[in-house]
């Protein structure tokens, strides 16, 4: 007797059809990619970053910029690094350099407030530049303000205060009239850490030194991969080689898009395309179900390679507890899950009544990192996004994932809006 198979059954084995189809259709492109990334990864290892495996932290940082910038330290050089960060810094950068000192952690004893540390200070005696370094935690109370007025009255007009800032993010810690002035005056700069790139692979270029310029290397990397968007080789390699094969497919029947998705764990230019969709539709309409969409900031919509950069983030915040607390959806592929949770910046502690309503609300099983106060994996189908199985239910499952996603981050955000205001106010108190 003939098998006979239902509706469901026929269309699932049409899908598996086609898959199979396209696979067949890419391998020579897939098998020419694979060979290349080997012979790369085996005589340049592009993923290796030394830097990204000390994990250094906000002081970590401030100590490598200090160290360079420091004419007698051990790098050898001299001024060279110092006269090319310099040189970025306009009129005051065109002072003497022959009897500076840097100092860390520099206290503004010129000031009534002598409890702020200053993160570097390169003192030229006669003029100086502060620099306040803020890779990823916000600003103090005041903080820009009194470093200006401190740098004033050491330095008179001869004085430049640069905030360092991971993220392109605005100002809150100094009055905007004073900021415009100083800033006409060239006496206080915003710098990304993409410029401060600039600065150490120049650097590097004028390093006479093997060592130190491999150093500047990994460093320039480990910029690049934290702060900026990073260019992934693999998945230039494989569009290189897997976009003419999928494009010939597509030609001939447009309908197949969606089936492509599912091959998209070897085509990260697809799956992204489609996870960038998904997150801006689900801001629009958290922030809607939440009102006030003024008040709350979205980060990660257009982030690059979500599924296949571990850490990679897409979250919520509120201007009450922005830069501190964030509600965050996190991609962890080493691990192979992606997680929701509450996360905080450095120097946070971890909050035990976060951490229990987050698990009766099923995100606090796993207590993560320093950074989380507790997460969860997303459930299944949905846990891990990097495997064929992973993202096809993320294409074809797709108004599901959507209305869990919308439906959870509402929860959060509306259940922790307070307490995390009262958290952030606290952490703040306690930083300055």
């Amino acid at each position: 007797m003939p098998h006979s198979y239902t509706e469901d059954q026929l269309k699932e084995h049409a899908a598996i059809g086609l898959f199979a189809e396209l696979l067949t259709a890419v391998k020579p492109a897939l098998a020419a990619a694979d060979n290349e990334w080997r012979d790369v990864a085996v005589k340049k290892a592009p993923g290796f970053r030394a830097l990204s495996l000390l994990g250094p932290d906000e002081n970590g940082l401030s100590d490598i910029i200090a160290e360079l910038l420091d004419p007698s330290a051990t790098h050898g050089q001299g001024e060279t690094f110092l006269n090319l960060f310099a040189s970025r810094c306009g009129a005051v950068g065109k002072h003497p350099k022959d009897r500076v000192t840097i100092h860390r952690e520099s206290c503004t004893i010129f000031i009534a407030n002598q409890r702020r540390r200053m993160d570097i200070l390169i003192d030229g005696r006669k003029w100086g530049i502060g620099i306040e370094n803020k890779p990823w935690a916000g600003e103090q109370k005041d903080q820009l303000q009194d470093y200006a007025n401190d740098l004033e009255m050491r330095f008179g007009e001869n004085f430049l205060l640069i905030r360092l800032i991971g993220w392109d993010v605005g100002a809150t810690s100094m009055d905007s009239k004073r900021q415009a002035q100083l800033s006409a005056q060239g006496k206080f700069a915003s710098w990304t850490y993409a410029q401060l790139r600039d600065w150490v692979d120049e650097c590097q270029k004028h390093c006479q030194a093997p060592r130190v310029t491999a150093f500047l290397d990994e460093l320039s990397l480990y910029f690049t991969a934290e702060f900026l968007t990073a260019t992934n080789l693999r998945a230039d390699m494989e569009r290189k080689h897997l976009l003419p094969a999928l494009e010939s497919i597509l030609k001939k029947d447009p309908g197949l898009l969606q089936s492509a998705a599912a091959i998209a764990e070897v085509f990260p230019k697809l799956r992204q395309e489609f996870v960038n969709r998904l997150f801006k539709e689900v801001a629009e309409d958290v922030k809607n179900d939440l009102g006030q969409a003024a008040d709350w900031h979205v980060h990660g919509i257009d982030g690059n390679n979500f599924v296949e950069t571990d850490n990679a983030a897409f979250a919520f915040s509120h201007q009450d507890w922005r830069e501190l607390y964030w509600v965050q959806l996190e991609s962890q592929p080493k691990v192979g899950r992606v997680v929701l949770g509450i996360w905080h910046h450095d120097g946070i502690k971890r909050d035990t009544n976060v951490h229990r309503v987050l698990k009766q609300f099923g995100w606090g099983t796993i207590p993560g990192g320093s950074n989380w106060d507790a997460h969860g994996p997303l459930p299944e189908p949905f846990t891990d996004w990097t495997t064929s199985a992973g993202i096809a239910a993320v294409v074809n499952q797709r108004a599901e994932l959507k209305k869990l996603l919308t439906e959870e981050f509402v929860k959060l955000c509306s259940h922790f809006k307070t307490p995390l205001a009262k958290l952030a106010k606290a952490a703040e108190l306690k930083r300055r």
